[in-house]
């Protein structure tokens, strides 16, 4: 039986990484050289870190202690080493050999770092905090926005889009994205204080979208109008359920507004919470999610 391994470019534009199987792996999404979303996934990248011996000679009975390390947490999380492999770097000028150890999810540096520096062979170690999606797109030269192109195969797998697995990723030209698609909006809420912002007890009265050869107002406030871009709903939850719709049938790239992280998502998240209406508008169809603790980090995949 021949498989045949099928070439797609695209332009990446946001990514994260999740554990799958105890593996790190990479989701890109982007928009394809043919003009639709999609995303790529790649788990054939394993987080790594660097290792310096005291003594060069030794190296090699260093790599086959490392190699052995297997940690487990309470939570049955299970750490462990891939591969080592002696590498030479520039440090401070001068020409070093290092061991390059790779682990199996990008967690597992820290712990298993952590082990090693208290080992009396060891120097230093360098590279352990490199946060790992960047590690990845240094590694594999990739610009985001730019022209990427991946070999592998279309899967199967629970998304809004098309997604490919890639065996081989590189960058292909320094092409930028042409005019990304975006969405600018706006939420005005009922607010009688005037100075405290309660979202638990006031709605949603409007939203607003703009966007290329597109706009709209939805409100549940009726009035007489002739403008043919105000759309009237029945409720605040109608608003919300027509939030969604909006989103889904524009397909923005990215969503803009003026402090729409800090303010907006948050709110009306907290109202699509008081009337059971998830949010799933990730391209996985994984929900908005929010850092309360930073309060201007809205996310949504894709």
């Amino acid at each position: 039986l021949c498989s045949f391994m099928a070439k797609i470019q695209f332009y990446p534009y946001d990514m994260e990484y999740k554990e799958v199987d105890n593996r790190s792996v990479v989701y890109l999404f982007g928009r394809s050289s043919n003009n639709k979303r999609i995303t790529v996934v790649d788990d054939s990248f394993s987080p790594y870190f660097l290792v310096q011996p005291k003594r060069e000679e030794d190296i090699e009975s260093l790599m086959t202690k490392i190699e052995k390390l297997k940690l487990e947490d309470e939570d049955n999380d299970k750490y462990e080493v891939l591969e080592t492999k002696s590498v030479t770097k520039k440090l401070l000028g001068k020409e070093v050999n290092l061991i390059k150890v790779g682990v199996n999810v990008h967690k597992a540096i820290s712990k298993i770092s952590k082990v090693i520096q208290e080992w009396d062979a060891v120097k230093e170690l360098y590279e352990s905090d490199v946060p790992f999606l960047r590690r990845y797109l240094v590694d594999n030269e990739i610009t985001p926005i730019t022209l990427v192109e991946a070999e592998g195969e279309f899967i199967t797998s629970k998304s809004k889009v098309e997604v490919f697995k890639a065996e081989k990723i590189k960058q292909f030209s320094e092409d930028a994205i042409k005019e990304p698609r975006m969405l600018g909006f706006d939420i005005e809420t009922y607010n009688p204080a005037g100075k405290a912002i309660e979202p638990e007890k006031y709605p949603v009265i409007m939203i607003s979208f703009y966007g290329k050869n597109y706009e709209k107002v939805i409100t549940w406030k009726k009035f007489k109008t002739d403008k043919k871009y105000i759309e009237f709903v029945d409720s605040e939850a109608e608003l919300i359920e027509k939030i969604k719709e909006v989103i889904e049938h524009y397909k923005p790239e990215a969503l803009v507004g003026y402090f729409s992280d800090g303010f907006d998502l948050p709110y009306i998240e907290t109202r699509a919470k008081k009337y059971k209406i998830k949010l799933d508008l990730g391209l996985d169809y994984s929900n908005l999610s929010i850092n309360r603790r930073d309060k201007t980090d809205a996310k949504i995949k894709g």
